[in-house]
């Protein structure tokens, strides 16, 4: 139960079958910067059948999204995502700062609101199913940290 109320640890451990979501609230007192970060176990994609370096191709065989939405539901935080510059490859593009929004790469996201307002907050996590080509996505089980 503790994963959809929101009560007790601050670690959870959730299993999400394809195009699942499960949210809960928490309550922020707004003294503290709020941080909720989720990681999983992907299975093994396809690899390509030649080698290529930083191949920009999104290889996730389950890709998970978390996100964060005030209470009245009028404002998103997306997890911090960096700027591959898979076709470029520029080092002033690989050097920008890392920004936030849809990350389809990545088996870790973080979400951080530095100075988050007091009150309620709906945090959810998606299970978003896999990418076209590689092996069919399954449930997966995600843990998830939060403080603040």
């Amino acid at each position: 139960m503790d994963a959809f109320d929101g009560r007790g640890t601050h670690i959870k451990e959730l299993f999400l079958d394809v195009d699942e979501s499960i949210s809960w609230r928490v309550n922020s007192d707004g003294t503290k910067p709020l941080k909720v970060t989720i990681a999983w176990s992907d299975p093994a994609g396809d690899p390509p059948d030649v080698v290529i370096v930083d191949d920009p191709t999104p290889m996730l065989v389950n890709n998970l999204n978390l996100t964060i939405q005030n209470e009245a539901q009028t404002q998103t935080w997306m997890p911090w995502i960096l700027n591959p510059d898979l076709t470029n490859k520029t080092e002033a593009a690989r050097s920008a700062a890392a920004t936030t929004g849809y990350d389809d790469r990545n088996n870790v996201e973080q979400v951080y609101i530095a100075e988050p307002a007091e009150g309620y907050y709906l945090i959810t996590v998606a299970h978003a199913g896999g990418h076209g080509g590689g092996p069919s996505p399954t449930g997966q089980w995600v843990s998830v940290i939060s403080s603040g």
